[in-house]
């Protein structure tokens, strides 16, 4: 467990929320440095906390964390963003603003992008 930064970082998050760190002023101060809307901040804070309070749920977290890892439980892309941020720059050919983000995550699901990934992964079939 100690050598798992993904749960490490979890109980660091839910460590300082529990010391009260979370001040209004400092939430506004890391949306504005991370160039996330508060909301979203908020949403990271939370399923840290979240993922924290489920590895305390079981009674051998160790083997809990062994077990999820290869699940994909543990995934690098928040529930509401689609893709990274650096992918999405690296496709964009420049910095993409955090507006700019939300407005590919709206628009993604109704572009020609989930059809061309089905068609990419229906050629997966037969092949390893």
């Amino acid at each position: 467990m100690w050598t798992n930064n993904t749960v490490q970082f979890a109980r660091l998050i839910a460590e300082l929320e529990a010391a009260g760190a979370f001040t209004d002023e400092v939430m506004t101060s890391l949306a504005a440095s991370m160039d996330l809307r508060a909301k979203n901040v908020r949403e990271l804070k939370n399923q840290a906390i979240g993922l924290w309070e489920e590895v305390l749920s079981h009674a051998n977290p160790a083997a809990w964390i062994e077990e999820v890892m290869g699940s994909g439980a543990f995934g690098s892309v928040p529930e509401w963003q689609l893709i990274t941020k650096s992918q999405a720059e690296s496709w964009a050919g420049r910095p993409l603003t955090a507006a700019e983000m939300d407005r590919l995550d709206d628009q993604i699901p109704n572009s020609a992008i989930p059809e061309a990934i089905a068609e990419i992964v229906a050629g997966f079939e037969g092949t390893d």
